[in-house]
């Protein structure tokens, strides 16, 4: 697996200003793959990203491409008008709240916010996903 620095994860996602408009999400019926291919967007190097995804997807079979993109969703406050740098800030706020909270997972030996590791698995999904 492709090594990936926690300060890369944090620098992909403040470099999320690319994100375009992301549709109806949460609880009123949003399209899954809709929305991981945005987050796919925000990371720039999606390759390592998914790499990581990939493993928290393993070591967490339950996880899925909707429980993992309506959990962003509703955790970020994530709705159709919410412009891409809102969306970054949110991320990167989530993501230090979880590690100040303690609302983290292993993932291959690595410690990652529930934020980070739900993200990466976003993006590993949206990699798998076919294209429209």
């Amino acid at each position: 697996m492709k090594t990936v620095s926690r300060r890369a994860i944090l620098r992909a996602l403040a470099a999320g200003a690319g994100v375009a408009g992301l549709g109806a999400l949460g609880c009123r019926g949003f399209d899954p793959a809709a929305l991981a291919a945005p987050l796919r967007d925000l990371a720039r190097n999606p390759e390592s990203l998914a790499a990581v995804g990939k493993v928290f997807l393993a070591e967490n079979p339950e996880e899925n491409l909707d429980t993992v993109t309506e959990w962003l969703a509703v955790n970020l406050d994530w709705d159709e008008a919410t412009p891409a740098d809102e969306l970054t800030r949110r991320l990167v706020e989530r993501v230090r709240h979880d590690f100040r909270d303690s609302r983290t997972v292993r993932v291959d030996n690595w410690l990652l916010s529930e934020t980070e590791a739900r993200w990466t698995a976003a993006v590993a999904l949206a990699a798998e996903a076919p294209a429209e």
